[in-house]
Parts: C-alpha cells; sequence; structure tokens
C-alpha cells in the first residue's frame, strides 16, 4: 500500500485517483475520467517516480479505460519518453489498440516526440492497423514529423498505403504542406501521382496555394494533365494570376515535349512499384544513372 503522503499537494489528480482507486475503473462510473488509473495520471504527465513507485506497488502496467487506453498509450501521447521506457521494460503491451483503433505508435506520432516512436518502433510488431483514421504514417506526414515519418520507412511501413477519406501519406503531406515530409517520401519512392482516388497529390498542393510544393511535385515527374473527379486538371484548379498557375503553366511550356530522359524516368520508376527505392540501387546499372533515377 502507498501511504497517502507520498504525493505532494501538487500532484493533485494523481492523489484524488489515488484515493479513488477503488472505484477509479469502474466503467458505470459517469464522470470522464472516472476510469483513469493514478498509473494513467502519472503516465500523462511524466512523473517518472511515482510511475515506478505504482508499478512496485502492485499496480498493472496494461490497466485499461473503459476505452482500452492504458499507461503507454497516456505516456506516447504526452512525449515523455522515459515513462514509454519505463513501461515498455515492464512488459506494457506496444501493440494494444484502444477501442477506436489507436495505437500507442500513433498517439507517438501524434505527439511528434521522435524519441517515443523509436522505443515504441523496438518493440512493436505492427506497424498498422485496422482502422484507417489511425495510420502512425499518415499521421506523421500530415503533422509534418518529417524525422518520425522517416523511422516509419526504415522500420517497413508501406509509403504508397491509400486510405478511404485519408489517401497515400503523400497526399495527406500534401493537403497539409508538409513539404519536407513530402520532399522525404518522393526521395524514398513514394508514387508521386498516387493520392486518395482521382484527386492526386499535385491536386492536393494546388488547392493549397503552395508553389513550392507544386514545383516538388513536379521535379518528380508529377502529371499535369491529370483529372479528378470533377474533371479538372491541376491548372484548372489553380486561381487566375497566381504563382501556382504561373508555375504549371511555365512548366507545361518548358517541358512541351518533355525530354527522353525524364519520360524514361518516371516510367522506370512507375514499373518498379512501391519498393522502387531498393530496386534502383540493385539494378545493374551505372552508379550515375542509379543517382538519375532516384532524383540525387
Amino acid at each position: 500500500m502507498i501511504p497517502a503522503h507520498y504525493f505532494s499537494e501538487r500532484d493533485e489528480e494523481i492523489y484524488e485517483l489515488w484515493k479513488n482507486k477503488d472505484t477509479a475503473c469502474n466503467p458505470l462510473m459517469a464522470d470522464h475520467w472516472s476510469d483513469r488509473s493514478p498509473l494513467h495520471a502519472a503516465a500523462f504527465q511524466g512523473r517518472l517516480v511515482y510511475l515506478r513507485n505504482l508499478v512496485e506497488h502492485g499496480m498493472k502496467v496494461d490497466l485499461l479505460t473503459v476505452d482500452s487506453v492504458s499507461p503507454l498509450h497516456e505516456a506516447c501521447l504526452s512525449g515523455h519518453a522515459d515513462c514509454v521506457k519505463f513501461l515498455l521494460d515492464h512488459g506494457a503491451d506496444p501493440d494494444r489498440e484502444t477501442s477506436d483503433g489507436a495505437t500507442p505508435l500513433f498517439y507517438a506520432c501524434c505527439s511528434g516526440n521522435a524519441a517515443c516512436v523509436r522505443l515504441v518502433l523496438e518493440c512493436s510488431s505492427s506497424l498498422m492497423t485496422d482502422c484507417p483514421l489511425v495510420s502512425p504514417i499518415h499521421e506523421a506526414a500530415r503533422k509534418e514529423h518529417a524525422q518520425i515519418l522517416e523511422f516509419l520507412v526504415r522500420s517497413g511501413a508501406q509509403i504508397d498505403t491509400e486510405l478511404p477519406g485519408l489517401g497515400t501519406p503523400l497526399f495527406s503531406a500534401c493537403m497539409s504542406k508538409a513539404i519536407d515530409c513530402a520532399d522525404f517520401l518522393l526521395h524514398a519512392g513514394a508514387d508521386v501521382n498516387r493520392g486518395c482516388g482521382k484527386e492526386s497529390p499535385l491536386h492536393a498542393a494546388v488547392r493549397r496555394g503552395d508553389v513550392c510544393l507544386v514545383n516538388l511535385l513536379l521535379d518528380f515527374g508529377a502529371d499535369d494533365r491529370c483529372r479528378n473527379a470533377e474533371g479538372k486538371t491541376p491548372v484548372e484548379l489553380s486561381q487566375e494570376d497566381s504563382a501556382v498557375r504561373t508555375a504549371l503553366e511555365t512548366r507545361d511550356e518548358l517541358q512541351k515535349p518533355r525530354s527522353l530522359y525524364q519520360l524514361c524516368r518516371v516510367l522506370i520508376r512507375y514499373w518498379l512499384g512501391g519498393n522502387r527505392q531498393l530496386s534502383v540501387s540493385n539494378l545493374p546499372i551505372p552508379q550515375v544513372l542509379k543517382d538519375y533515377l532516384l532524383y540525387r
């Protein structure tokens, strides 16, 4: 039993939860926070000392709320890497899903804490869940967490996964004007023309009015003549006299017709598929051609 004086006055939430520990996980309680335990509060607040003592006094590291939220979820969401490490070292389940399908990895991507993501990846066997709205790689791309995106891809996350309503990670990055994430994904081999249904990443960049992002996509061979579900090309979506329209029209004039080099690069990358980055590196061709295919 943990003595009451163990909690200081500044730790009001943890103390209140401790006082009501017998009913803290009762799903019939009406209060929104009623099912949170002292362990959840300590993990969320990053109180490693309290967390350690609570576990040593018998609280289970995988104690769940009525929504199946674990202390590890809380630590990842708030970005406390030391608490994440402690919980994982003591057997916390890195693949536990909440009632909404969210994993600790997804919450770590939400927080943007690269250390938390790395720790969970070292223990987790799942990079995706059955719920499309809680995809870690899409969340990292959408939140502009380029370093986390790199961790995920290196761990085996599929860069061209297209989800209903979200599209591909590249599409998510373009919708959020996350140019660093878009740049990484493209260099990692993402399909520049695969977006969300008929809406391409270039359509998304044009809608967001980001000329730098538009130029980046065009550099990687984006199709500026493709039409979305409304039957519009990127040029037709752009505003008149805007920098985006100027960039599209200028590029179109300069690339009439596209060079054989450019067409070959786009076609070869397309046929190599999702593993094009590794496939190019293994081709029996001179290094200078490999660099050209990889946009180096």
